[in-house]
């Protein structure tokens, strides 16, 4: 009996150190709850160390900022069109596709695959097109990608694009501004080809070449600067910018091509730097207010009808120690046959000239009159052509031959004195280049008789 006491004696002992034991650890948990966040939580809530590190492992959280347009973000746009690229990882976007968006960003992965590239012609003519954020992802924008994309206000291009392709914003005509990033080495030809409302461009010293027609009538562009990065500026590249005032051209510029500041209307100054060696043909026809440039001495080629239609330039000169041409009298005369290629307003045609140049004067609105001296041999063709405030002419005894449209279209032209024979004036009628139009001529010879008169006529 004893015995069976003293065991049940030690169990029930047992059992008292048991139940202490799970007191103490259901207080420890309650502890831990009521710490965590510094708010009560039931043991329930709370979740162990194991599942948290499995909850992490199977969610990831990225956190990115979505680009703005017009104040409020936006996520890459989805639904556009796409082709895998031949590397089975990347793709080209070729299309709107069936995406909706107004505002467009392309940026990223679509399906699993990298966007790197925006296809030619991709975006040409989407009109609904308002703004477009290009990501990092892209590397290349194709010709025409987003041409004749009319209601496109604002475009951003990422650094990763090495060359804005020919035609790509070209009739995009409510574009305001242009960031050209630091990375792109050229602009292609026609690349903001007629984007009227644009009032700004940042080129960046990384070009090195802008393309034919690469601006031309951007007629709201007020100032453009252009780097000394630049070698070669192309064909019209700002023709038609008749907001334009001033231009200056880098210093590693060889050739100022063909119409490149053509119906710059607004232009009153232009720095050509001692790089260059040809001015190319009309360059700066129609640009009515500009009044006065300098030829440098290392221009040996200038084109045809490089000043035609500039009514104001009243300064045109060539400096001295130019081996090919000089200045006199506002005129560009060659220093080998003397002939005049170029005359502006109020111009003096000297005794050393030997040959009225083709178009030397043509439209040259704001010449009145004109004395051709006895040197001049002959006048070549469209010499005087459309200079539609002259009034009188009169022409040197030493004169052979009149070109062909010499003085086409001379509306205002009622007066014509040779100081030269009959037989001379009838040898220069068979060519002769007299407008056709109402006014009339006067011919005189040396001894003041009247060789011929009457109505002007075209030959």
């Amino acid at each position: 009996m004893k015995k069976i006491l003293s065991i049940f004696v030690l169990v029930f002992a047992l059992v008292c150190v048991l139940s202490s034991c799970n007191q103490s650890s259901s207080s420890s948990v309650e502890t831990t709850a009521t710490t965590l966040g510094g708010t009560t939580t039931t043991p329930e809530e709370i979740t162990t160390s194991e599942e948290t590190t499995t909850s992490e492992e199977t969610t990831t959280f990225e956190e990115t900022t979505p680009p703005e347009v017009q104040g409020e973000p936006f996520a890459p746009s989805k639904g556009l069109a796409y082709e895998v690229n031949d590397d089975g990882e990347s793709c080209t976007i070729t299309g709107i596709g069936t995406c909706t968006d107004t505002n467009i960003y392309i940026d990223g992965y679509i399906d699993g695959y990298k966007v790197t590239a925006i296809g030619n012609e991709a975006f040409d003519s989407c009109t609904s097109l308002i703004s477009v954020i290009v990501g990092d992802s892209v590397t290349n924008i194709g010709f025409s990608a987003f041409g004749h994309c009319t209601s496109l206000t604002s475009i951003t291009i990422p650094d990763s694009i090495k060359s804005i392709d020919s035609y790509m914003f070209e009739s995009c005509t409510s574009l305001t501004s242009v960031t050209i990033p630091d990375n792109v080495t050229s602009i292609g030809w026609y690349a903001f080809y007629d984007c009227k409302a644009l009032t700004s461009v940042i080129i960046p010293n990384s070009v090195i070449s802008i393309g034919n027609y690469a601006f031309h009538n951007c007629s709201l562009l007020t100032s453009v600067t252009i780097p000394n990065s630049v070698t070669k500026i192309g064909k019209g590249a700002l023709a038609g910018c008749s907001s334009l005032t001033s231009i200056t051209i880098p210093n590693r510029v060889t050739i100022v091509d063909d119409y490149v500041f053509s119906n710059c209307s607004s232009l009153m100054s232009v720095t050509i730097p001692n790089s260059v060696t040809s001015i190319g043909n009309y360059v700066f026809q129609n640009c009515t207010v500009l009044t006065s440039v300098t030829i440098p001495d290392s221009v040996t080629s200038i084109g045809e009808k490089v000043f035609f239609g500039c009514d104001a330039l009243v300064n045109l000169m060539v400096l001295n120690e130019n081996p090919v041409y000089y200045s006199k009298g506002n005129c560009i005369i060659t220093r080998d046959e003397k002939v005049l290629i170029q005359g502006c307003k109020n111009s003096v045609i000297s005794q050393d000239v030997t040959s009225i140049g083709e178009g030397a004067f043509y439209e040259c609105g704001s010449l009145t009159s004109v004395i051709i001296p006895g040197s001049v041999t002959s006048i070549c063709k469209e010499a005087f052509m459309y200079c539609t405030s002259l009034t009188s002419v009169t022409l040197g005894n030493g004169l052979k031959n009149i070109g062909n449209y010499a003085f086409y279209n001379c509306t205002a032209l009622t007066s014509v004195t040779f100081d030269g024979t009959v037989e001379q004036w009838n040898a220069i009628e068979k060519g002769s280049g007299w407008n056709s139009g109402t006014g009339s001529y006067i011919i005189y010879c040396t001894d003041g008789e009247i060789a011929k008169s009457g109505t002007v006529t075209y030959y």
